[in-house]
C-alpha cells in the first residue's frame, strides 16, 4: 500500500472521529472543524511517510 493511501485513510478516519465528537459536543460547525483537523493530520502523516521514504533511500 502506498504512502498516499495511508495518509488518506488517516485523514478520513480523523474526519469521521472528529465529526462524531463535534456533533456530540453540539459544535456550531462540526463539518469545518472536522475538515481542518483531518487536513492537518493528513499533512502530518504525509510528511512522516515522506521523511521515512527519504531516509530509506538516503536522498
Amino acid at each position: 500500500m502506498s504512502n498516499m493511501k495511508y495518509s488518506l485513510i488517516i485523514g478520513l478516519l480523523a474526519f469521521a472521529v472528529t465529526f462524531i465528537v463535534t456533533l456530540l459536543l453540539q459544535s456550531p460547525q462540526p463539518f469545518w472543524a472536522s475538515f481542518v483537523i483531518a487536513f492537518l493530520l493528513f499533512e502530518i502523516s504525509y510528511f512522516f511517510f515522506f521523511q521515512k521514504e527519504k531516509r530509506k533511500y538516503k536522498l
